[in-house]
């Protein structure tokens, strides 16, 4: 892991990248499946970020059944030989789910006790790059500008709005 640290991998896209495989079958390394996986993960933790900023905007209950069929389902795949491929596979199923996203988080919270792939804290982790690429590319334009940034350019990213308060005190993230 720490060789392919040093080529710039994530490891946690490598641990995307075996559990996408059975562990009675040949795991086929190549640098090309390696970057498929890391770009497959890379969206998923979009995906789930996208989830925390429509929890955020439209705050819900997580619902108890589909949060129970949506773990049945996971539960089956690793009861079925510790079919890992069938887990990840549970995985974009839950984002096809017709619930609310406080169910759908809950769920990758739930699963990832178990592929430990870091789905919400890599999401959370991409939502304050975004915030502080957004930040830092609004006090550039003031400063070419000879301006002071203004918080309020923030608030037109569609990725950070959920998250950007014009209260006095706003509420501390979670």
């Amino acid at each position: 892991v720490s060789l392919l640290e040093e080529k710039g991998y994530d490891p946690l896209a490598y641990r995307f990248f075996c559990l996408q495989s059975h562990y009675r079958k040949s795991l086929v390394f190549t640098y090309e499946n390696l970057d498929n996986a890391a770009t497959a993960y890379k969206k998923l933790t979009a995906k789930v970020a996208a989830l925390i900023a429509e929890n955020e905007k439209k705050p819900a209950e997580v619902d108890a059944e589909a949060l129970a069929a949506l773990k049945k389902r996971f539960t089956d795949a690793l009861d079925n030989d510790l079919n890992t491929s069938l887990a990840v596979t549970a995985l974009y199923d839950v984002l096809k789910a017709q619930t609310n996203a406080a169910t759908k988080l809950a769920a990758f919270d739930d699963f990832d006790r178990v592929l430990s792939l870091s789905l919400t804290d890599a999401a959370r982790a991409q939502i304050e790059e975004e915030k502080k690429k957004a930040a830092d590319a609004a006090a550039a334009a003031a400063a070419a500008h000879g301006a002071d940034p203004e918080p309020a350019s923030l608030e037109n990213n569609p990725l950070l709005t959920p998250f950007i308060s014009t209260a006095p005190n706003p509420p501390a993230a979670t």
